[in-house]
């Protein structure tokens, strides 16, 4: 009986922390908008992902590198990632500048 008690105890505790363990699953890494071509006659697909210090409210204005990428569907969110942690100051990391990178789809 007693066993049979830890067991419950054990499957309600650790059930109520997987469902409860995260509320928000979004994961935002940049903005999504569509560009009509004309030559194309067709609507293309944009990503665009901007470095942490873009909306910086300080009035320097800087420059930024921009990186545009050709297949953006498949390599977007990985190139975000590592031009963000690459270039990320919180990390110490600076290894190359802020970027901006534009993905065609």
């Amino acid at each position: 009986m007693k066993n049979l008690i830890i067991a419950i105890l054990y499957i309600l505790l650790f059930g109520a922390q997987t469902t409860f363990g995260q509320t928000k699953t979004d994961i935002i890494v940049g903005n999504k908008f569509d560009i009509k071509s004309n030559i194309l006659n067709e609507k293309r697909t944009c990503l665009i992902s901007l470095p942490d210090s873009y909306n910086d409210s300080s009035g320097i204005s800087k420059r930024y590198q921009v990186i545009i990428l050709l297949d953006g569907y498949t390599h977007f969110k990985t190139a975000s990632g590592i031009v963000h942690f690459m270039s990320s100051n919180s990390n110490r990391n600076n290894l190359m500048p802020e970027s901006i990178i534009i993905a065609i789809e």
